[in-house]
């Protein structure tokens, strides 16, 4: 089980609960980012410009791994064409999302192909069924290379039953310990109900790095030892809120 976590569907993280204990989880979140955005900053939106600036989060160009991974287009043409002849009518007449070249690689040509897609200039606009099936296999291919290692994550539960679905190889004691991260995320690390700025966020982070005993799910080897963590982190997380105070109060003050 990797340590490191890569968002999908969507190029920039949501300002969310979800996220804050993500980043306090996870040793590494990354997301998938066009190039083009390195020039042009501002189109992450505020919120994901700060955490790339802050070093909470770090941005993947797609284009430099898709290139280097075997059979990728060809593996998700055949996870596409076995969910096509039930599905085409009800993909076309629904919603439609656009991905941007960067991600797709030949992909797209395959959709435009098969009349799922439409071109636009960078972006290809497909129907969103099939660009959120397109974004889990991206980010679960991604996230084997071994310079990333990462686990895909969402924040949306309906996102994250496609990575199971794809046919694509993934361990069972790495479905235990997504299973074991849940529960660490929602009962160990409390954060406070009004908005949590950057600056709070960059702090705690170092903060429950120093203090919180390791959770991350490489760790989490066994359900003794995972007992055992969950009660030395609820003894630790105590201090969690406490310094949300701190950081709040040096900001007040």
């Amino acid at each position: 089980m990797k340590d490191n976590a890569l968002y999908f569907p969507y190029i920039s993280i949501p300002d969310r609960v979800w996220t804050v204990k993500t980043l306090l989880y996870w040793d590494k979140v990354s997301s998938i980012v066009p190039a083009e955005y390195i020039e042009a900053p501002e189109k992450l939106g505020d919120y994901m410009h700060g955490l790339v600036q802050a070093g909470l989060v770090e941005q993947l160009f797609p284009g430099e791994h898709v290139r280097r991974i075997n059979g990728f287009t060809e593996r998700f043409m055949t996870i596409l064409t076995r969910r096509l002849p039930e599905r085409r009518e009800e993909w076309l007449s629904g919603p439609s999302s656009s991905l941007h070249m960067d991600k797709l690689g030949d992909v797209q040509y395959q959709l435009l192909e098969l009349g799922l897609a439409r071109q636009s200039e960078q972006w290809t606009l497909v129907p969103t069924e099939v660009a959120n099936l397109f974004m889990a296999y991206l980010a679960a291919c991604i996230g084997e290379q071994p310079e990333v290692r990462a686990t895909p994550v969402t924040d949306r539960l309906a996102y994250g039953r496609l990575t199971s679905g794809l046919g694509l190889r993934i361990p069972r004691e790495d479905i235990h310990h997504l299973k074991a991260r849940e529960v660490s995320l929602g009962k160990l690390l409390p954060v406070p109900a009004q908005k949590v700025t950057i600056d709070q966020l960059l702090g705690c982070c170092r903060h429950s790095r120093r203090h919180l005993p390791p959770l991350s799910p490489h760790r989490l080897e066994n359900p003794g030892r995972f007992r055992h963590l969950l009660d030395r982190a609820h003894e630790a997380s105590t201090s969690v809120p406490q310094h949300w105070n701190n950081r709040e109060a040096q900001r007040s003050s």
